[in-house]
């Protein structure tokens, strides 16, 4: 469950729309902060405060998997070209505030943490740049890079064996997995081997 947290909440309102103890297959929390300055933002202590209720939030609603992400930096010079202003209003300086905020928390709570912040900062110029049209979303390389170390993280991590691709069941086997001759076949095989999850009634 990707989730896109602004720093500016004072609530929690990305359990707000899914209610999390009736979410049973609810595995991942994987919170995004990114608006760090203007009306939206809070002070750093605040934002790691909201953030660790969230976490205590899933756990006690019994998601045993979070991950904690941390936000990007800001390419102040993109940024303030799309704002129309000669200064960002955001810096990169404030955003590692709050990535310092995350990644305490998540040494605080135990938890793993992926560092996107110091995966683009390392990027070299050209792929920085291309990270994000705007200077503070991700474009969709930017995206695909934060996939590919998502995916990464969740193949490497012991913590996360349970969730991997390659071990999660499917509900229904692929359209090309399945026996157009003998279709129950497909599904006993499946079945037998626990890659197929039969319906049960609610």
């Amino acid at each position: 469950l990707p989730l896109a947290v602004h720093c500016g909440a004072s609530c929690l309102l990305p359990f707000t729309a899914v209610p999390l103890a009736s979410c049973r297959s609810l595995r991942c929390l994987l919170p995004l902060a990114v608006h760090c300055s203007g009306y939206l933002s809070v002070p750093v202590d605040e934002y790691k405060s909201n953030l660790a209720n969230m976490v205590s939030t899933a756990r006690d609603a019994g998601v045993p998997n979070i991950l904690l992400i941390t936000p990007p930096p800001v390419n102040e010079t993109a940024w303030a070209k799309v704002q129309g202003r000669n200064v960002s209003d955001r810096s990169t300086s404030q955003v590692r505030k709050y990535v310092a905020a995350a990644k305490a928390l998540a040494t605080e709570l135990k938890l793993p943490v992926l560092d996107i912040f110091a995966l683009v900062s390392a990027l070299p110029a050209e792929e920085r740049a291309a990270w994000s049209d705007d200077g503070l979303h991700p474009s969709a390389s930017g995206q695909a890079m934060v996939f590919r170390a998502l995916r990464e993280a969740l193949d490497n991590w012991n913590a996360f064996a349970g969730i991997r691709q390659s071990s999660l069941p499917l509900h229904w086997p692929a359209y090309n997995q399945v026996d157009y001759q003998d279709p129950q076949k497909t599904f006993d095989e499946l079945f037998e081997k626990g890659r197929v999850v039969p319906e049960t009634s609610q």
